[in-house]
């Protein structure tokens, strides 16, 4: 009897040092998963002001196109304004904002390695400083053409109203807006006016189809719609100085739009803590 009660005192006693351990091994698990998930928490915090920062940084570059995007209560719609001046080829179209960002990549490269800029996403041999409006998917761009740096606008979703606002500082305009090749319809309204340094002003308005082509031409300068695809605006500006100003009305949606640069200008990539980020940089 006396052996019966040792051995169950022998086996209660190591079940309870077990139950002990066990616990033990459990509250320091929990407490090593617990300093992970507040350090991945303080890690991701910090990444996200480090890409906020990034961000900020970015859209402070001066790309010499002034913008205006808000809420119309009159339009029921967002309203987009962009202007700029069009006065150089398209190798030297944007050579300031491509000096600085160079020279802020090699700042945050040299310092951070997890960080790596691409920097062809908005500046290179085809294609310079495109804009995009999220979620939208509107692109405002300025492409290679045969050297011209031709301004072309591509809405990629439903716009029922374009317009462009040209001033030709140089001379006049000549006899004014000429709709070469004409295609009305009820696509789209298309509003082109043009003003001259003597302040000599034409205005075209007119709906127009919005997938066939409709070409229009003043003092030197074409304005091509739906010649790449439909909606599309092309600007060449033939070596002509052009203050441009373009405007397009986007409907209600239920995501606020933003301007941006497109996706893949800088990515964080930090493998020890499994985040990868292929960030888009807005422009604030």
């Amino acid at each position: 009897m006396a052996n019966v009660k040792g051995i169950f005192l022998t086996f209660s006693g190591f079940f309870l040092v077990m139950l002990v351990v066990t616990l033990s091994i459990l509250v320091a698990t929990t407490l090593q998963q617990s300093n992970d998930r507040l350090m991945e928490s303080g890690s991701l915090e910090r990444i996200y002001a480090l890409d906020t920062s990034l961000e900020r940084v970015v859209a402070d570059l001066e790309n010499q196109i002034d913008y205006d995007l808000y809420w119309d209560d009159n339009t029921f719609a967002f309203e987009l304004y962009l202007t700029e001046t069009l006065n150089s080829n398209f190798n030297d179209y944007g050579s300031n904002f491509s000096s600085d960002l160079q020279s802020l990549i090699s700042f945050v490269e040299s310092d951070q390695q997890e960080i790596a800029f691409f920097s062809t996403a908005v500046y290179n041999s085809n294609e310079k400083l495109p804009l995009v409006v999220k979620p939208h998917g509107f692109k405002y761009t300025h492409l290679n053409q045969g050297g011209e740096n031709v301004l072309v606008v591509y809405p990629q979703t439903y716009v029922s109203y374009i317009e462009f606002d040209l001033v030709l500082p140089e001379d006049d305009f000549g006899s004014g807006i000429q709709w070469i090749t004409q295609n009305p319809g009820d696509g789209m309204t298309f509003v082109l006016s043009v003003e001259d340094e003597d302040g000599d002003i034409d205005i075209f308005e007119q709906n127009i189809s919005s997938d066939s082509v409709n070409e229009f031409e003043v003092g030197g300068v074409d304005i091509t719609v739906n010649g790449l695809c439909n909606r599309c605006v092309e600007l060449d500006r033939n070596s002509r100085e052009v203050v441009s100003t373009f405007h397009v009305s986007f409907p209600s949606s239920s995501e606020l739009p933003t301007l941006n640069y497109p996706s893949g200008l800088y990515v964080l990539d930090f493998p020890e803590l499994g985040i990868y980020l292929n960030s888009t940089s807005r422009i604030l």
